[in-house]
């Protein structure tokens, strides 16, 4: 590639359509009309004289000169935009003001307090506010309203937002302490219909019934009786009914005093959830969100 002859600032082009492989999406992230991306892809085509794209049903599928270039090209461009960035020093204890932190409603039982106890002990002068992720959370990480948040990984979002893997989750089964199958393992003697109470988490199981999935391949129908995105609502139907609550691991630990384990045997196909922080694009390289980010990750560690 002879850089003498390409314009920079078609590289960049280049690698956001790389990434993702679609012009709509491209031109929002760099804030360009489609037509212009769709100029600068013409430029891009005859300097590499290889059409790099092809319309495919699902967007732009990149050639095998696409791909060729997309291994050099994304790593280096990432390097000289980390070089190029002033290097701001950051102190936690300086900051000051609002910050707005959204947790799906698992996340949010088990580790909001710890959360904010640490933040806080970094940041004294800050306001830490705690919100559940809803059906609003993408669009206000989008607006500012919400600095950062936690949810199950991946979510169908806009490009705009980063989405970064932190931990791995699993699922597992809760009952009442006197439930039937309190302690013991599914097998051919479980009843064939049991019923389950799920806990609704936004962006990622409203359309999607994750709840049933490890029961369906035991061959027992799982019927959803009750959802909520309360947990508290939740805990207590499953304490005085026959209702069984697939729950998050990371959360199940805290709930030992109230509700007993139904084990799963090995083959069943249990649902698992990586978990990701969701920040926006223009933000998330930032010396503030860095460390927000990573205040999150030690959660998991």
């Amino acid at each position: 590639m002879n850089l003498r002859q390409l314009d920079m600032n078609l590289l960049l082009v280049l690698k956001v359509l790389l990434e993702e492989c679609n012009t709509r999406r491209a031109a929002e992230i760099l804030n360009l009309s489609q037509p212009a991306i769709s100029r600068a892809l013409g430029r891009l085509r005859e300097h590499f004289n290889d059409e790099l794209f092809v319309r495919s049903r699902y967007g732009l599928t990149p050639t095998a000169k696409a791909i060729e270039i997309k291994v050099g090209l994304l790593p280096a461009i990432e390097s000289l935009e980390q070089a190029l960035s002033p290097q701001e020093s950051f102190n936690p204890s300086q900051l000051e003001g609002l910050i707005t932190v959204a947790l799906n409603g698992f996340i949010a039982n088990a580790y909001s307090a710890t959360l904010c106890q640490v933040m806080l002990e970094q940041a004294p002068k800050v306001q830490l506010n705690v919100v559940s992720w809803d059906n609003q959370t993408a669009d206000k990480l989008l607006s500012g309203e919400i600095d950062i948040g936690v949810n199950y990984y991946p979510l169908e979002l806009t490009k705009q937002l980063y989405q970064r893997k932190i931990a791995s989750d699993r699922f597992v089964l809760l009952c009442r302490k006197n439930h039937p199958l309190a302690g013991a393992e599914l097998n051919e003697n479980t009843p064939r219909s049991v019923d389950i109470a799920s806990l609704v988490i936004p962006d990622w199981n409203e359309k999607q019934a994750f709840a049933t999935s490890a029961f369906d391949s035991l061959g027992i129908e799982g019927q959803i009786k009750f959802r909520s995105s309360y947990l508290h609502c939740i805990v207590e139907m499953v304490e005085k009914s026959n209702l069984i609550f697939p729950c998050s691991e990371l959360l199940s630990h805290r709930l030992n005093d109230r509700l007993s384990s139904i084990e799963v045997p090995g083959f069943a196909k249990v649902p698992t959830g990586d978990l990701a922080v969701v920040v926006s694009r223009r933000l998330y390289r930032s010396p503030k969100y860095s460390w927000l980010r990573e205040q999150i990750e030690q959660l998991f560690v």
